[in-house]
């Protein structure tokens, strides 16, 4: 499954990612997590979710 996540320039900020702690201007406000961060968590619940219910 591909899905594709598309960020508007007013939806983002500068700042301090609050996961990895680097500085980006990529910050989503409200969550204060950097793009790549997100991203990372979404492909790790995507894949990783199935294989966590296969073992239940």
């Amino acid at each position: 499954m591909i899905e594709e996540t598309t960020y508007l320039q007013s939806d983002l900020q500068s700042g301090k990612c609050r996961c990895c702690s680097e500085e980006s201007h990529e910050i989503l406000i409200g969550d204060g997590r950097c793009i790549d961060c997100i991203e990372e968590n979404k492909f790790f619940e995507m894949t990783m979710k199935g294989a966590y219910n296969e073992k239940i």
